[in-house]
């Protein structure tokens, strides 16, 4: 079986295209009968493989020449036949009188006892792309395969979620309008080599972030017992609120680009 299996692989015809390098360009049938003697061939069970040709849409096979356009329209024909044959089995499996159009392509000829036998039995096997460039092709080869398999057209339903690519990793700051208390009376401890840290003994321990934002000159000299290191602390708030609007700008962009 494998000698014959390897000698009906060696007749069939592949090219290359835009899609696949090694795009099958016939369909490939293999049919073995299942006996076990040879007096009993006429109830033998009938195994039939198809490995079908891939389905090409227009805008892909538009730059192949004229043989591989002529090609995709026939490998594209004969599997629409062959959905149409399915389609029309599905049908009369619900009681329905239709006639199976097995004589539209070689193809759906060679399967005509699994298509017209009521007791036949079909199974399906798709295999799809990974990777998202894709994914049309993908989608296209499931509706293809539940047709053929007898399911309606709302079998494949599409979810597109939008992939968000990785942002920079921006530092973290809290805007000074945003600082708590304790924020507050730890950034002054820390801030200019603890310079200021004998103010958080001297401000109320409610003070927050939101308070000072509306301090004005002489509030700060008060606090820090002078005007010179008063002026310095408020430049040094101020410097923080610039380095915030500035980080929110940039992480504004990155979202944006």
């Amino acid at each position: 079986m494998h000698r014959l299996l390897q000698f009906g692989k060696k007749r069939r015809a592949t090219a290359a295209t835009d899609v696949n390098g090694g795009s099958s360009r016939s369909h490939a049938v293999c049919q073995i009968i299942i006996a076990d003697r040879v007096q009993d061939l006429g109830r033998a069970g009938l195994l039939t493989l198809v490995d079908c040709a891939g389905s090409e849409r227009k805008e892909d096979s538009m730059y192949h020449s004229r043989e591989r356009q002529k090609e995709s329209t026939e490998i594209n024909a004969s599997l629409y036949a062959l959905k149409e044959c399915v389609r029309a089995r599905a049908l009369a499996a619900r009681g329905k009188r239709v006639q199976i159009p097995f004589r539209a392509s070689n193809l759906t000829k060679v399967l005509m006892e699994s298509l017209v036998r009521a007791d036949a039995h079909l199974a399906v096997i798709a295999t799809v792309s990974p990777i998202p460039t894709d994914t049309e092709h993908s989608v296209a080869t499931l509706r293809t395969v539940c047709a053929i398999a007898g399911y309606g057209e709302d079998a494949v339903v599409e979810y597109k979620d939008e992939v968000k690519r990785d942002l920079p990793v921006r530092e973290q700051r809290i805007h000074p309008s945003k600082w708590t208390p304790r924020f507050f009376r730890d950034w002054l401890g820390k801030v200019a080599n603890g310079r200021f840290r004998h103010v958080a003994e001297l401000i109320p321990r409610d003070t927050s972030g939101k308070q000072i934002m509306r301090w004005g000159q002489a509030q700060f000299s008060t606090i820090c017992g002078g005007a010179d290191i008063g002026n310095e602390l408020r430049r040094l708030i101020r410097d923080e609120v610039a380095k915030c609007e500035e980080l929110n700008a940039l992480k504004r962009k990155d979202r944006q680009s």
